[in-house]
């Protein structure tokens, strides 16, 4: 007999793992100023990439928001399975710095290699510019001689449009209050947003003495900013002469 051997080498199925690219970090994104507190979106697109040299191959993709989860609140993934995708990234023009968020994008093939890549995004605060009022001028007024001894009003307009903002689109509220004077006056005021306007009435009969009163403006933007200015009002008796 006559024996002889051979061998037979099995190699295994070849496979290669994908790559992926996360795509380009994006460190100085900005919040558009859109005249309303309310945290509003910036739509960031990734373009992210992936490929695996074994064409036929089914991947699976993973985007995950990297940290302790404490800035979760201001991002959004749209889609977190996806090839590529997008977000929306808030930051509140009041929360006192940037926000930056770190991806982890994590593409994986049907034998379980995995490509990962990161992608960091930084955005700054939506930005607000606070408003300046001005009360106008300092007024004075005498009461009209009506040739009557009982005490009659004289009403004075306030105008606080000369205020400004820098945000031109922003709506702004005018709130008018007596600081001090003499009595207690009532203001009469819409508070409707961007009505500047208001007035009050008061008496100073001819046997009285000048009244002066100190009549504060506060201006309040959207964003809960405001800034103050005084004036003076100066009401003369009615006058009389003997």
């Amino acid at each position: 007999s006559s024996i002889d051997d051979m061998e037979v080498l099995i190699h295994p199925e070849p496979n290669e793992g994908p790559i992926c690219y996360a795509g380009e970090d994006q460190t100085d994104l900005v919040i558009e100023h859109n005249g309303d507190d309310d945290e509003n979106n910036l739509l960031v697109e990734l373009g992210a990439s992936s490929s695996d040299s074994n064409t036929q191959d089914q991947l699976t993709y993973s985007w995950v928001l990297q940290g302790d989860g404490s800035e979760s609140q201001y991002i959004t993934i749209l889609d977190d399975d996806l090839a590529t995708t997008s977000v929306n990234v808030r930051n509140p023009h009041d929360s006192g710095g940037d926000k930056t968020f770190e991806l982890l994008y994590t593409v994986t093939d049907p034998y379980g290699y995995e490509a990962t890549d990161t992608v960091t995004l930084t955005v700054s605060p939506e930005p607000n510019v606070d408003p300046q009022a001005d009360a106008g001028d300092n007024q004075e007024a005498t009461i009209d001689h009506n040739n009557n001894p009982d005490a009659n009003q004289i009403t004075i307009d306030l105008d606080g449009s000369d205020s400004s903002d820098g945000d031109y689109e922003d709506d702004l509220t005018y709130f008018w209050e007596r600081i001090s004077g003499p009595d207690v006056i009532d203001i009469n005021q819409s508070l409707a947003p961007n009505d500047a306007s208001a007035s009050f009435s008061v008496i100073n009969p001819f046997d009285g003495v000048d009244k002066v009163y100190t009549i504060r403006l506060t201006v309040t933007d959207p964003y809960g900013e405001s800034s103050i200015d005084d004036m003076e009002v100066l009401i003369h008796p009615e006058p009389n002469e003997g």
